[in-house]
């Protein structure tokens, strides 16, 4: 739709497990490290973006609200479907998730849907790395921190489907 702002919802922990990146040494630093990979993309393309958490999230950056989903497993996908449902507006939003369920809920509530996998790849490659970004500085003006690719569904693309990153069915994070 010409002249609408897109709105990213983001699968935070779906993303971080699309990268074989040690995050699983420390959670809490992958999820600030994602965190501020998506405060670059924001402030980049100028579009707000959400990221939620299982569980406890992390401080935020200008541009990204950051979200925890108390609740266990698949909490964040429960609370991603529920601000979807209950968006106003929901033609704007962009759900990023490998979730086959979630993405056909996203899906059926309106939204569009990219894979977590292809997005991820796509941020900063060393945001999403184990040793924590915090203290360094942003990348030079122009460096967007995410490929513009129109056969992926990422800035100024037509969005695609999600991808799935791993076979089968189920929620498992890790698609590796």
């Amino acid at each position: 739709m010409p002249g609408t702002r897109r709105r990213w919802l983001v699968d935070g922990m779906n993303v971080i497990g699309s990268q074989p990146s040690g995050w699983w040494r420390d959670r809490q630093a992958a999820k600030g490290d994602l965190v501020r990979a998506l405060g670059r993309f924001a402030r980049a393309l100028e579009e707000p973006v959400t990221v939620v958490f299982d569980g406890a999230a992390p401080g935020g950056v200008p541009g990204v609200e950051v979200r925890g989903a108390p609740g266990g497993p698949d909490a964040a996908d429960r609370e991603i479907a529920r601000l979807v449902a209950a968006d106003p507006s929901p033609h704007e939003l962009v759900v990023v998730t490998s979730d086959g369920r979630l993405a056909g809920q996203a899906r059926a509530g309106g939204a569009r849907v990219v894979g977590a996998g292809g997005f991820a790849r796509r941020l900063v490659p060393a945001a999403l790395g184990s040793a924590s970004q915090e203290g360094q500085p942003d990348p030079p003006a122009g460096v967007v921190g995410v490929e513009v690719d129109q056969d992926q569904g990422l800035p100024g693309a037509e969005l695609e489907p999600a991808a799935r990153d791993r076979q089968g069915e189920g929620g498992a994070h890790q698609d590796w």
